[in-house]
């Protein structure tokens, strides 16, 4: 119902309009009426009205002066005056003021009903179309902060919309926080969980985030295409505690499970320093959701913690981990399996790691086989069990024995996938591959082998990436490096020997490469083959 506001001095007047029709059957309800310009200006300070119907001749304030304080003050109000025939000067300043129609006293009830079916119509139309404005704006916000958070907007563009959004680029902090769904709760099925979430359900988790952590002015959340909820939070200071940070969003998991039915996770970006740098935390955000693998639903996944918890990965296994991928490129099976029961024994052997960290850890292992087998299925077509399925049963099952087989089964179709690979790859590729295996510790660069072949260099190295999936630079430093270490575990020759036999001449840049592929420097490597 369009709220009315009726004003004049006479109050049989006020009764008589009340009854002359049916105001509900136009969509109108009176609900204030005064007797003078000055109590109505009152009355529409205090509330909300979209239409008045006033007297021109009143004391105190007459209806001229009470529609210019309206107008003055921007009111959205329609206008209806009533009017004798001796106030046509009055009815005309007040058409200039801007008003919808005049009634001639006594009101004739089919004028009246015909204005307020005009009237019921015009503004309708005026809200309709404001809220369009409401359903633009905010999609253009959602739309500049989704970019912003991605890192997929000039610095330019990004200030002048936010000037006209009025988004805050002041802040010297700004964290990305990621909530997304995962399956609705077991034995339950709603319109908001059908395989992903549409565009109603994004909105919904945007809701309960907005209703969970209360108005706030250092607070972003905008829901994106993926059926995500992303909330942007800015600070003055750095902050020097999550703990109140993570109680809320530990509220809304809770929430998003009470009243949607729905498991879900929240990642915690760092914070960055600066609005330009915003796209790192919400990247980081991103790559936290590789831990609900691990994790049980409802969980917050705090990049802080997550950080901590990577670095307690036992510097030793870096070196096994490289071999692992070397025995997937080479398709190596029984290698494979062989090193995973390697790290898995010094796995065993560390007394203070937790069922969670050997999760997380056997996660790690599962990255780098998919890592090493630089699965191409568009291309090759191969049928490859999709990586998700193997991590979510890092969660499921109960025993390490079934954690190894787990990575051994991942492994053995990694390298079916490196052996088709291998069929299918270009002939010229295949035999620069294979060049480089017998000749690594040679002279090599890609304008060599591309002289070498009739090539172009430029041309080979794009090639070599396509097919390869790696950087010749890169492929060439593993087989080397690969070589330096069965040279380390089978000879007494030192670090500068071994550096040349593989076929660099700068041994500082050999042992930096060595630490940085290895995880461990050259000497130490050497000594772990040592008689202890």
């Amino acid at each position: 119902m369009y709220k009315v506001l009726m004003v004049d001095d006479e109050a049989f007047i006020l009764d008589g309009l009340k009854i002359i029709v049916d105001w509900a059957e136009y969509g109108f309800e009176i609900t204030g009426w005064a007797s003078n310009g000055a109590r109505a200006l009152e009355l529409l300070e205090q509330n909300e009205y979209h239409l008045l119907i006033t007297d021109i001749r009143m004391p105190h304030m007459n209806g001229i002066e009470l529609i210019r304080a309206i107008r003055s003050r921007h009111m959205n109000v329609k206008i209806v005056v009533l009017s004798g025939f001796s106030d046509f000067e009055y009815v005309k300043e007040a058409s200039r003021l801007g008003i919808e129609n005049y009634l001639l006293k006594p009101v004739n009830e089919d004028e009246l009903a015909s204005t307020l079916l005009n009237l019921a119509e015009k503004i309708e139309g005026e809200l309709f179309h404001r809220m369009q404005q409401r359903v633009d704006y905010h999609i253009l916000r959602d739309n500049i902060l989704y970019r912003w958070a991605a890192g997929n907007i000039d610095g330019k563009e990004l200030k002048e919309r936010a000037l006209l959004l009025n988004l805050n680029l002041e802040a010297s902090y700004y964290r990305t926080c990621i909530l997304r769904v995962t399956e609705s709760r077991e034995g339950f099925h709603n319109e908001l969980h059908r395989g992903h979430m549409n565009d109603l359900g994004a909105f919904a988790l945007c809701n309960i985030v907005s209703e969970t952590l209360g108005p706030r002015d250092d607070l972003y959340v905008f829901p994106t295409v993926n059926g995500e909820a992303v909330l942007i939070f800015l600070y003055n200071e750095m902050p020097t505690d999550n703990s109140d940070l993570l109680i809320g969003l530990r509220g809304c998991l809770t929430n998003v499970n009470v009243y949607l039915r729905l498991n879900a996770y929240i990642t915690v970006g760092p914070v960055v320093r600066g609005f330009r740098s915003l796209g790192n935390s919400y990247q980081s955000a991103l790559e936290l959701f590789d831990y609900r693998l691990v994790l049980p639903p409802n969980t917050v996944i705090d990049y802080d913690m997550a950080h901590e918890s990577s670095e307690l990965i036992p510097e030793s296994l870096h070196t096994s981990l490289l071999s692992l991928k070397t025995s997937i490129v080479s398709a190596d099976r029984e290698a494979a399996d062989q090193l995973i029961d390697e790290l898995f024994k010094q796995l065993r052997s560390f007394n203070s790691l937790t069922p969670t960290t050997i999760r997380g850890l056997t996660v790690e292992l599962l990255s780098a086989v998919f890592g090493a087998s630089q699965v191409k299925v568009d291309r090759y077509h191969q049928p490859f069990a999709y990586p998700e399925a193997f991590y979510s049963k890092t969660f499921e099952v109960t025993s390490i024995p079934e954690l190894i087989a787990l990575v051994k089964e991942a492994a053995e179709q990694a390298i079916q996938v490196r052996k088709a690979m291998t069929e299918k790859q270009n002939p010229t590729v295949e035999r620069i591959a294979n060049y480089v295996k017998e000749h690594y510790s040679e002279d090599l660069s890609l304008k060599i082998l591309a002289d070498k072949y009739n090539l172009n260099a430029a041309y080979l190295g794009q090639l070599f990436k396509s097919e390869t999936g790696q950087m010749f630079t890169h492929y060439l430093n593993d087989i080397r490096i690969e070589k330096a270490k069965q040279l380390f575990a089978n000879t007494k020759l030192n670090a500068a020997e071994v550096a040349e036999k593989v076929g660099y001449v700068n041994a500082k840049y050999f042992y930096s490469l060595f630490k940085k592929l290895t995880g461990v420097y050259p000497s130490d490597y050497k000594r772990s083959f040592q008689p202890q």
